[in-house]
């Protein structure tokens, strides 16, 4: 959501409820009729949830749903030439009947919901505010009826569904992310890996590297940062240990414009990252595992692999997930798992556990809805990488990260 969500919830409380009055419309050939602004309003107005024309020009509403009015709003997604192409419609909803909402507890819910639903998805907004959302594309015009019966009656029925569901699964909550013991391997190998705006997750592979995604090296623009440093089993404001950092590596194929606009090039997204200071003999070092495609295929839904991840997510607290079992396998060094990633938890480690250790099968890198599998949570392939670290663990630094390279897929080594 592209406003401040608690200037948009001050802003329903704000406006004026005056209705809009009913309209035709501009009719288009056989039931349809164009989206502008006013027949929008007007089809609003006539279900009952009282537009109000927002300062951005979006509408806010109210839904009113087993007794319980919700705050909500409408967002007009427009061409460069003024046309409406979709309506975002989005309900504001209580996390849950009490206040202080675990954020924990909402994660998962949202993430089990996405992956089997099909009409509203769920996420979060500031403060742990719970936003339902659907889109309706009205390109090529609205059917009022099908927009009224099918389109926000169905979305309100469904936002009775959602509150059932969130009661239910918050009363026998019980986290699949545990605190993560950093008193022994995998937990103590595992860091935060702190950014000019933000932080990722990286593991130690070397004596003085240490694994991560590469779009953790890319700013929101689109050019190469360089992290400020690694905090092996950071936790409460204290690590084993600090690191400065020398230089990275990232795939010279890796394009990170597909990555923010596209579902391309995932199995790129990776990167090793020099410390300035040998680290592993205290941390440990993590080993990477080789897997085929045919490993992977049979790790599918398969109790036989005890999958692991470690990540920060969104608290910055250090946790474990386990059965962590694979859900879709995809030929470009990515698969999809089923415990749930949060921001924070970029280029955090899955790990095959397996004859009393841990192993590097994978890293984290995005949710995503791809055909088959709904709100995937994405990795990249261990295939993609391990290959690639012999020869970064042996490669002489040549000059210093900061110093930008004119390939934008590639941070020379100092």
């Amino acid at each position: 959501m592209s406003r401040h969500l608690l200037m948009a919830f001050a802003l329903l409380l704000a406006l004026s409820h005056a209705g809009f009055a009913a309209s035709t419309g501009e009719p288009l050939p056989g039931k349809l009729f164009k989206a502008t602004d006013g027949y929008v309003k007007s089809l609003l107005a006539q279900a009952g949830l009282s537009p109000r024309t927002m300062t951005d020009g979006d509408v806010a509403i109210d839904w009113h749903v087993d007794g319980t009015n919700y705050p909500g709003f409408v967002n007009l997604d427009r061409n460069p030439d003024g046309q409406i192409w979709n309506l975002r419609i989005a309900a504001i909803l209580p996390a849950k009947p009490k206040e202080d909402p675990d954020p924990a507890m909402l994660a998962e819910f949202i993430n089990r919901w996405n992956r089997v639903e099909g009409m509203i998805t769920l996420y979060t907004g500031e403060d742990d505010i719970l936003i339902a959302s659907s889109n309706m594309p009205v390109e090529y015009g609205i059917n009022p009826d099908e927009f009224q019966a099918n389109g926000l009656r169905r979305f309100e029925q469904t936002l009775s569904r959602i509150r059932e569901q969130l009661e239910e699964f918050a009363s026998s909550y019980n986290s699949t992310r545990k605190k993560a013991d950093i008193s022994q391997l995998p937990a103590q190998a595992v860091g935060l890996l702190e950014l000019d705006d933000g932080y990722c997750t990286a593991s130690v592979v070397g004596a003085d590297v240490i694994l991560t995604a590469a779009h953790c090296l890319f700013n929101f623009a689109g050019r190469a940062v360089k992290p400020k440093r690694f905090r092996a089993a950071y936790v409460d404001g204290k690590a084993i240990v600090e690191a400065g950092i020398r230089d990275v590596f990232v795939p010279p194929e890796f394009d990170i414009t597909r990555i923010f606009s596209a579902n391309g090039m995932e199995g790129l997204d990776w990167a090793f990252v020099r410390l300035d200071r040998a680290i592993g003999d205290k941390t440990g070092i993590l080993a990477i595992k080789q897997l085929d495609s045919a490993t992977l295929d049979r790790m599918i839904d398969s109790k036989d692999y005890q999958v692991f991840r470690v990540g920060y997510g969104s608290s910055k607290e250090l946790t474990m997930q386990s059965d962590c079992h694979l859900a879709h396998v995809w030929k470009d060094n990515t698969y999809a798992h089923l415990c749930h990633i949060e921001p924070g938890d970029s280029g955090s480690p899955d790990l095959l556990f397996e004859n009393g250790s841990y192993s590097i099968i994978g890293i984290d890198e995005a949710i995503i809805d791809f055909r088959d599998v709904k709100h995937a949570n994405v990795a990249v392939s261990s295939t993609a990488f391990i290959n690639a670290l012999p020869e970064f663990l042996n490669h002489a630094s040549t000059r210093d990260a900061s110093e930008k390279s004119e390939n934008a897929g590639t941070r020379s080594t100092r």
